[in-house]
């Protein structure tokens, strides 16, 4: 995207593994990442994954976006991987930051499913990661897997995070937060019934408690303010007189309501189909210049192979005529000596006593 002319800005893209390290004092939740080692922790888990993860620490990852910002690496890609150890080298780690009354509940042996069966074992070997470009562009040196299971083990413990129940996945943490946003922009759509000045000014920031939560909540709660809406502001204001002017004002005042919840209605839902096809397509669009993009990288790496291939047959050739001029003054030496011996010969025969 930053490559594409007049673009106003630079894009790094940063790509991070599982984030390791420690968690932040006082944490309310149990993240995805410590759920990962928590099952060491309390022993749930019995045996070790037969398997190698690819980590990194979140300080490492933040120090990542702060050096992106700062240097001129636009238009680039870093692999932000610290470490790729096998499950057996984390549950060792993790028995080292355990305490002494903690440590029994680690498993040590490793886990043999199906696969491993049929196939064989594989080994329980870490796998190796070229990430010199992030530590030579960025400056950064990886915090070593150790120290990452240290710090997050030491401060799950001291947050009080020690069983696997205790975590909760974030789908339902969101499903929990959009329950309450349903209660909220219900109370919101009741108190539109006291004043009808009141009505856009809340009306608006029912929108924003919509805004702030999942879009696959946001039908059945934007469904929910529509119908609490409809039973509530059908009412004349209290000045309203039986005349055909108040009665005009109240059908006017109607159809503006009506059009203000549709579209709140058409914001909340979503947008329309055409809307969606043209985000659709904008996405594919950028699939396919991406995909452009890598095919013209490979082109310049294949040229530059191809001019390196040209400079080395160029210095291969000079090389070759200067070993065949060093052959052909060679081969003069060469006769030049063998017209020398002939003539020595000559003058040792003639100079012979005949018999």
């Amino acid at each position: 995207m930053s490559k594409e002319p007049g673009c106003p800005f630079g894009l790094t893209v940063l790509l991070p593994t599982l984030i390791w390290g420690p968690m932040i004092p006082g944490q309310p939740h149990l993240n995805t990442s410590a759920s990962a080692l928590v099952g060491y922790v309390d022993g749930s888990i019995q045996e070790i994954e037969n398997a190698c993860k690819t980590v990194v620490d979140v300080r490492d990852v933040a120090k990542a976006h702060v050096e992106a910002i700062r240097r001129d690496v636009a238009g680039r890609r870093f692999l932000l991987i610290g470490g790729s150890p096998h499950f057996k080298e984390v549950a060792n780690y993790i028995r080292d930051a355990l305490p002494e009354d903690m440590k029994a509940k680690v498993p040590t042996k490793v886990s043999e499913k199906l696969g491993p069966t049929v196939l064989g074992p594989p080994p329980p070997l870490s796998v190796a990661y070229d990430v010199a470009p992030t530590e030579k562009l960025l400056g950064i040196h990886f915090t070593p897997v150790r120290e990452q299971v240290r710090s997050m083990v030491q401060t799950m413990l001291e947050n009080g995070f020690s069983s696997a129940e205790q975590y909760v996945p974030d789908r339902n943490r969101t499903r929990q937060e959009l329950v309450s946003a349903r209660s909220e922009t219900a109370d919101l759509a009741r108190r539109l019934s006291n004043r009808r000045w009141r009505m856009t000014l809340h009306l608006e920031s029912g929108w924003d408690v919509l805004r702030k939560h999942h879009e696959r909540w946001l039908l059945s709660v934007a469904f929910h303010a529509f119908g609490a809406a409809r039973q509530v502001v059908w009412r004349r204001t209290p000045d309203s007189r039986d005349d055909r002017t108040s009665r005009g004002r109240v059908a006017a005042w109607q159809w503006l309501w009506r059009k203000k919840v549709v579209s709140l209605w058409r914001r909340a839902t979503g947008l329309s189909q055409r809307d969606r096809l043209r985000e659709d397509q904008e996405a594919q669009l950028g699939h396919h210049r991406s995909s452009i993009w890598e095919l013209q990288e490979c082109v310049e790496r294949l040229h530059g192979r191809r001019v390196d291939i040209n400079s080395l047959l160029q210095s291969e050739r000079a090389r070759v005529q200067e070993l065949e001029s060093e052959l052909g003054s060679c081969q003069g030496q060469v006769k030049e000596l063998q017209r020398t011996l002939k003539e020595l010969l000559r003058a040792a025969v003639s100079g012979l006593p005949r018999a």
